[in-house]
């Protein structure tokens, strides 16, 4: 998980997901962020299941949604 205010990716446990909150587009490192919260959340939470909460994201290319799907595969 992160600390508020450092970043605009979020990691939340709520009962056996993790949700993944995303604050702004994903452009530039925002990726890597994504897969670093994701990742380490689920390895510390044991979650079974991750949601990608993107509903701030303003728009969303092809590229970037295949960058969440091979993170959300991992």
């Amino acid at each position: 998980m992160s600390v508020p205010g450092t970043t605009s990716v979020t990691g939340t446990r709520v009962r056996g997901c993790l949700v993944v909150t995303v604050s702004q587009d994903l452009s530039g490192d925002m990726l890597d962020e994504v897969r670093r919260v994701a990742l380490e959340g689920i390895q510390r939470d044991g979650a079974q299941s991750a949601i990608f909460e993107l509903s701030a994201v303003p728009f969303m290319d092809s590229m970037e949604f295949g960058e969440l799907r091979k993170i959300a595969r991992m």
